[in-house]
């Protein structure tokens, strides 16, 4: 399921506060990236595993401005695998979903599915 696909109103800043206050996650790095669009990412260390958000440079960049990614986190002690990986991944598309009301996309057997926000009350 990894990268998350989505769009956010906002300058980039903005939204990655969005996005990490979303989460309650309120240590965020700002860093450079020879890989992004624009050399910028915003990340976070939770439970063994890296939280990054960037500017899509990816696949589907017509239709979605930023890729939120979960991966391991090599330098902290605690131990992951996989199956935490998507777990995380799968609970962050939910909370952005339900909490931002935005679509989101995600690929899978190489197509994209996009999550709907349910409906406000």
């Amino acid at each position: 399921m990894n990268p998350l696909f989505f769009n956010l109103e906002g300058s980039f800043e903005e939204v990655a506060k969005a996005i990490f206050r979303t989460l309650d996650i309120e240590n965020i790095l700002e860093g450079d990236s020879l890989n992004v669009f624009d050399g910028t990412y915003y990340e976070s260390s939770v439970l063994g595993m890296i939280i990054r958000l960037e500017k899509n440079s990816y696949e589907y960049e017509d239709d979605f401005i930023y890729t939120l990614f979960v991966k391991k986190n090599y330098e902290s002690s605690v131990k992951t695998n996989h199956k935490i990986e998507d777990a995380m991944l799968s609970l962050i598309l939910d909370l952005l979903s339900i909490n931002l009301h935005i679509d989101i996309g995600f690929e899978k057997d190489n197509k994209l599915h996009i999550v709907y926000p349910p409906a406000k009350k």
